[in-house]
């Protein structure tokens, strides 16, 4: 904010100096000609203010918008996490070690492949997509046995 600060107060001395000079070279300009220096000046000095500042300007942008983002992230992993937690203390009657492995499984995710060979990209993401499956109902079978399968497909769902 001081830098703006400074910036703008340098250039309305150089804006000062600027008229007295052409008050002084050329007295006699008319309006039209003045008008139109001063409206080269206008634009020139966001040009240079762009070409100093708008990198930065626009990074700050940039971080305030992934900044926004990642808080909307974490909100909804907030939200997800806690309505498990509710289904589980419903489901199970207890929570108590299952927030730990929760938190551990929240972390989980899965890579698809890149679809460099157009023969086979089908089968690779449905094998993908078979593994992952298995993986979390193991993983809901080893942290709430002895639920049936439609709850474990419930809960599959929910996460």
């Amino acid at each position: 904010m001081h830098d703006i600060m400074t910036v703008v107060s340098n250039l309305v001395t150089f804006w000062k100096a600027l008229s007295l000079q052409i008050d002084r070279i050329q007295p006699d300009l008319t309006v039209d000609q003045t008008t139109s220096i001063l409206w080269l000046i206008i634009w020139f000095i966001p040009m240079i203010f762009m070409m100093l500042y708008g990198q930065r300007l626009q990074s700050s942008i940039i971080l305030n918008d992934i900044a926004k983002s990642l808080s909307r992230l974490k909100k909804m992993r907030t939200e997800v996490r806690n309505e498990i937690l509710e289904y589980v203390t419903y489901a199970r009657k207890s929570s108590g070690e299952f927030e730990k492995d929760l938190d551990t499984f929240l972390e989980f995710f899965t890579i698809m492949p890149v679809d460099m060979d157009p023969y086979g990209v089908v089968r690779k993401v449905e094998h993908v997509i078979n593994v992952r499956d298995e993986r979390i109902r193991s993983e809901i079978r080893q942290v709430c046995p002895g639920m049936e399968e439609s709850d474990v497909l419930k809960f599959e769902n929910i996460l």
